[in-house]
């Protein structure tokens, strides 16, 4: 009998831990911050006076700069252009996303890793002053491939439907010549 009680107990446990760690953080209100280290997926934001960085999951935005030229080809090719675009395609994506933050937005996380090279940094997802997803806004105008880490949405959609809604967004901005897909890029 103490054995099952015990396996019990530790079921009990892991369900509690697990329920835990699938909670969403909602920080609302929140304001971009300059820093020279964003960019269109990557982003400093202040909430109740703490600095925070995040990453936003399933999209990748070119980069800005030659800093990481293995990723910045991989990129430059998922889009068929040339580096020398790639990063002209991160520097939209920048602009894009500093102008879609420049009111106040709210932040989703689950404060998990997103390793960055400029301090420590949490994946995300971002809702617009406008109420629109930040990921979702980026892959609808071409910015962003749809790629990377991967999570469970905030209103419970699961990861796979997720990655098949960016894609169709992602189908849609390379059909209408958007963003990377554009013909000043061919």
């Amino acid at each position: 009998m103490k054995k099952h009680l015990k396996w019990l107990l530790v079921f009990q446990l892991a369900g509690v831990y697990l329920a835990a760690a699938q909670e969403w953080t909602v920080m609302k209100n929140c304001t971009l911050e300059d820093n020279f280290s964003n960019d269109g997926d990557s982003f400093h934001v202040k909430y109740q006076g703490r600095s925070l960085y995040f990453r936003l999951y399933f999209v990748d935005s070119a980069e800005t700069n030659e800093e990481f030229p293995q990723r910045l080809n991989e990129q430059a090719d998922y889009w068929k252009i040339d580096s020398k675009d790639a990063l002209k395609v991160g520097k939209e994506a920048k602009h894009f996303t500093k102008n879609q933050l420049a009111r106040p937005f709210t932040i989703y996380t689950q404060w998990k890793d997103a390793k960055g090279g400029s301090g420590k940094r949490y994946f995300a997802f971002v809702t617009t002053h406008s109420g629109e997803d930040l990921g979702e806004l980026l892959a609808a105008s071409g910015l962003v491939r749809v790629y990377g880490a991967s999570t469970r949405h905030p209103d419970g959609t699961d990861a796979n439907k997720m990655f098949d809604r960016l894609r169709k967004l992602e189908r849609s901005a390379r059909n209408h010549h958007l963003g990377a897909w554009s013909r000043q890029y061919r």
